[in-house]
């Protein structure tokens, strides 16, 4: 039976925050899980989150993403982005209204091969026009170092008070 062991947890207080960083990731689980419920202060109705791991900024992040909506699903090769990203609602969305999010990293402490990482989203921008959002994205970090830190940042505004975000290690089956 798989173990799980909260490695940090982060709850955005009163103003929000542009970035939450997890630093000193042990290498001592087989498997990462970030998840967490986040929304923006931009002014939009969407806002573009980002991870990035061990401060790297390169082109390093190709990502194959599936969106699914009240329309008509659309798969999307994002090519090799310098970062992981997801849309998360802003302030224009439905009030009170926060996008969850669960992203896997198996074999984060591994130095033989890329970083594998899938990633499931979802998010309600209105109920009048019922605009809803669902996410799938997979892909890799372009790098064989072991993953030590994870930064998670909204790409204009800050993520917006009562965000969170909570890191899981993983061992076992």
């Amino acid at each position: 039976m798989a173990a799980f062991e909260v490695i940090a947890h982060e709850e955005v207080g009163s103003g929000g925050t542009a970035s939450v960083t997890f630093s000193s990731i042990p290498a001592s689980y087989k498997t990462l899980r970030l998840v967490g419920k986040v929304r923006g202060e931009g002014g939009d109705t969407s806002q573009v989150h980002l991870i990035r791991f061990n401060g790297d900024s390169g082109t390093n992040y190709p990502t194959q993403q599936l969106e699914s909506s009240t329309g008509t699903p659309v798969a999307t090769l994002t090519g090799t982005p310098s970062y992981i990203s997801f849309q998360a609602a802003g302030t224009s969305a439905i009030a009170d209204t926060f996008t969850p999010f669960d992203c896997w990293l198996p074999g984060y402490s591994s130095t033989s091969f890329f970083k594998p990482f899938v990633m499931i989203a979802g998010k309600i921008i209105s109920t009048t026009t019922n605009d809803n959002r669902t996410y799938m994205i997979g892909g890799n970090w372009l790098d064989t170092a072991a993953i030590h830190t994870i930064l998670v940042e909204a790409t204009a505004g800050d993520i917006a008070e009562y965000s969170t975000l909570t890191l899981y290690g993983i061992n076992g089956a």
